[in-house]
């Protein structure tokens, strides 16, 4: 599973935006980067890094704050 750029979903009561990366360190901003559950909800997120993505960009999950 792949989530577009720009996409948002929610995940666990809060919203997330898929973000590209405009930096080499992918994680730096990334709502998960603190989070145990990374690797494990990848299922719900996708892909973050480029070489795993078809559209060849790292992108981070961003919390949306509405």
């Amino acid at each position: 599973m792949e989530r577009k750029i720009g996409e948002q979903f929610y995940y666990e009561g809060v919203t997330l935006e898929v973000v590209e990366s405009s930096n080499s360190i992918i994680c730096g901003d990334c709502y998960f980067l603190h989070n145990e559950k990374c690797f494990k909800v990848m299922d719900i997120t996708g892909k973050c890094y480029k070489k795993f993505r078809e559209d060849n960009r790292s992108v981070y999950f961003k919390e949306v704050k509405k």
